[in-house]
């Protein structure tokens, strides 16, 4: 069981919690929108990496830039550490923004 604590989130704007391989391949994903904590239960044990797109249009997807519309692509913060999932373990993370 995986545990994921966010803090300094900003309580105007959607969030998509991303839990994904150590290829980036997306295995879970949860829409968020204030600082709480998250579990995720069933996950195989691996090594995985934790990722929170600011979904600013709210399409519920990460929206990539667009020069023509003059878009901005939106923000992407990534776990600086791989997470090692074990078998009947359970994992606390604390995912922290910047300010």
């Amino acid at each position: 069981m995986l545990s994921i604590k966010t803090q300094n989130l900003n309580s105007d704007k959607n969030y998509l919690l991303q839990i994904l391989t150590e290829k980036f391949e997306l295995l879970r994903e949860l829409e968020i929108s204030h600082d709480s904590s998250y579990t995720f239960s069933y996950l195989n044990p691996s090594p995985i990496k934790l990722r929170l797109v600011e979904d600013t249009n709210r399409d519920h997807r990460y929206t990539y830039s667009h020069y023509a519309q003059k878009r901005q692509p939106e923000k992407v913060f990534i776990y600086p550490e791989t997470i090692t999932l074990r078998a009947n373990w359970e994992l606390e993370v604390v995912f922290i923004l910047p300010k």
